[in-house]
């Protein structure tokens, strides 16, 4: 029989003992997802060494163009930040069955030029290298790995509260008006454009402190999702 079940996030781990009843909490180790992230490490590195941090805030948003991510929600908040913040950009990584609702979403709010899809990418470091803010919009999630990815870029998360999205973030948070301002992102309660638009606009007008977060977000990813912790963890569990 299985002596042990490994779960890959506290939040799975609970949900395995209590809610599904698979086994009694003593036999489930929380083990979490290992990943080999030392090309986005290198772009941290590269990020925090710039002098200028003048450029375009880059805001982006990566996964499956399917319901569960809602990425319908990514372009109406846009357009909100897009408003206040006239040099911010918006770029939307992935493909899927509602690309087109997207592409229509994009045109009726006269993003156009401002917010761009451009499917899948092989080379996700170097898109890691061009965004500033990772925003995922979705209605679930177990652990979001593109999350811990473009912590590890150097890039503060704006998550909404579903799922293992809050397993995710570091520090004691401070609360401002709908969100959760973390050591190392932002956690936002309830998933409407205006409340991730208010995240995105906080960040945009508190440079040092998204640089700040970017840096925490970078060293959360490597000591908590690194693949060399994992291999540790693993042989330490055997």
């Amino acid at each position: 029989g299985t002596k042990r079940i490994i779960a890959v996030s506290p939040r799975q781990r609970a949900d395995l003992a209590g809610r599904f009843q698979v086994a009694p909490a003593s036999r489930i180790s929380t083990v979490r997802l290992g990943l080999d992230l030392n090309g986005f490490l290198n772009v941290a590195k590269a990020r925090f060494a710039e002098k200028n941090g003048h450029r375009t805030l880059v805001v982006s948003w990566v996964g499956r163009l399917t319901a569960v991510k809602d990425p319908l929600m990514f372009p109406k908040s846009a357009a909100l930040c897009a408003s206040v913040h006239a040099n911010a950009k918006f770029l939307m990584v992935g493909d899927g069955e509602l690309r087109m609702q997207v592409e229509d979403e994009n045109r009726s709010l006269d993003l156009a030029d401002r917010l761009r899809l451009i499917g899948w990418q092989r080379d996700m470091v170097s898109i890691y290298r061009q965004m500033d803010i990772l925003l995922l919009t979705s209605v679930n999630e177990g652990t979001p790995v593109v999350a811990i990815e473009a912590m590890a870029a150097g890039c503060p998360v704006v998550l909404p509260d579903v799922g293992g999205a809050a397993d995710l973030m570091s520090g004691h948070p401070e609360r401002l008006s709908g969100f959760f301002l973390f050591d190392n992102g932002i956690l936002v309660e309830r998933r409407t454009p205006e409340t991730f638009a208010e995240a995105l606009n906080w960040l945009a007008m508190n440079p040092q402190h998204r640089i700040r977060m970017g840096r925490a977000a970078s060293v959360f990813a490597q000591q908590n999702f690194s693949k060399e912790r994992l291999v540790k963890e693993i042989e330490q569990l055997y």
